[in-house]
């Protein structure tokens, strides 16, 4: 049986009964015209693998998570707040991203990257805080601009996943990935 020891700047996970690479969270985010590198050494090794594939997948978040806009501070026209996402299950999300329709215009964020903002339609991400932990949140501080009583609505919450994704090998380098590679049996093609 071929063992993998000493990986370093990545892990190793077993999801359904298959065994994957996993980037560190430092690491997860990889900016255009830039890599992510990662080393480890095989123990009874007849060959080693000849590629890698990425394997995530970016998906909604069902159920198991709770949203809630907290106002900390008030002054007519503006307003600071918290966006406190909870994981009510026992599983991590992560690399979230939150998506949702609101009445205000954030002015300033903390704790989340805005990664779309049109017509008071937000999408944030965690900087930081780009895991919520089993049974735990994260609390996005932000300053905002209103005319009405501040309120969201239309929540979507995504995270990435491992596994059970079809396999991407692109024709050209890939700008971001939230990722993980299937480690395949020796001498077998790489799958997931």
């Amino acid at each position: 049986m071929t063992y993998i020891g000493n990986i370093w700047n990545a892990k190793v996970v077993e999801s359904n009964g298959q065994n994957y690479i996993k980037n560190m969270e430092y690491n997860s985010d990889i900016q255009p015209n830039s890599c992510v590198n990662f080393g480890y050494t095989l123990a009874n090794a007849s060959e080693i693998p000849d590629s890698m594939t990425t394997c995530q997948s970016r998906v909604d978040k069902e159920n198991g998570y709770t949203v809630d806009l907290q106002i900390t501070s008030d002054w007519g026209s503006g307003f600071n707040g918290e966006i406190v996402i909870t994981n009510q299950t026992d599983n991590p999300i992560e690399n979230w991203e939150l998506t949702f329709d609101s009445n205000f215009t954030i002015t300033n964020s903390w704790a989340a990257s805005i990664v779309n903002s049109i017509d008071g339609i937000y999408t944030l991400k965690g900087t930081y805080n780009k895991i919520i932990y089993p049974n735990a949140s994260v609390n996005l501080g932000f300053s905002g601009a209103k005319n009405d009583e501040a309120n969201i609505s239309n929540i979507l919450l995504t995270e990435v996943i491992i596994g059970n994704a079809t396999p991407n090998i692109p024709d050209e380098p890939m700008t971001k990935v939230d990722s993980c590679l299937v480690i395949g049996t020796m001498g077998s093609s790489i799958s997931s």
